[in-house]
């Protein structure tokens, strides 16, 4: 029953020039004391007549040992966590990154600190690259060597990610995404 659900949602994406996105989503996947990047098992650019095969091992990553193992260093054994999968159009972006509305190193505080990977984020959330880093002020000139190419999207994303850390009250780690369409918010962190 669950496989013909699959199916018949994404036929309502239309054609998917890129294929689809399926990406977990748990209730104690990331807070404030714990991030589980890189525990629960993604699918990127997926053909839609492989969403329910991705679906089911994104699920199944969930309850991996190892998954289990590192949420019990966090979970009080009162609570049972949960995992949703989210099936969605994959966007291929020029850029993407992580972004600290506020720094999270000494002293740094004050700015915002952006990382930025040439294509999708999945290398650089799972560990597999070393990314470009610039510190930005929170507010006024950019103060950093970019292109003026890059200057424009650079500090829209500035701007966002302000307005994410104002409307949730608490410093965010977002990240984030550059496409041919503009920026994408593709979550945000306490």
């Amino acid at each position: 029953a669950l496989g013909e659900v699959i199916r018949e949602r994404t036929r309502g994406f239309g054609p998917l020039p890129a294929g689809l996105a399926v990406r977990s989503s748990a209730t104690d996947e990331d807070g404030c004391l714990s991030s589980a990047a890189g525990q629960h098992r993604s699918f990127l650019e997926i053909d839609p007549a492989d969403a329910e095969a991705a679906v089911r091992d994104c699920w199944a990553s969930f309850f991996e040992p190892a998954s289990w193992a590192y949420r019990s260093a966090f979970t009080s054994l009162g609570s049972m966590p949960a995992m949703g999968v989210l099936v969605m159009p994959f966007v291929p972006f020029i850029q993407s990154g992580v972004l600290f509305t506020r720094d999270p190193r000494p002293g740094c505080g004050d700015e915002l600190l952006v990382e930025i990977v040439d294509g999708a984020c999945e290398a650089l959330v799972s560990g597999r690259v070393t990314p470009r880093s610039h510190r930005l002020a929170r507010r006024g000139p950019l103060a950093v060597p970019v292109t003026e190419a890059m200057a424009p999207w650079l500090d829209a994303l500035r701007t966002l990610a302000l307005q994410v850390d104002e409307s949730f009250g608490a410093p965010q780690d977002i990240e984030w995404g550059r496409s041919a369409h503009g920026l994408c918010l593709v979550q945000s962190l306490p």
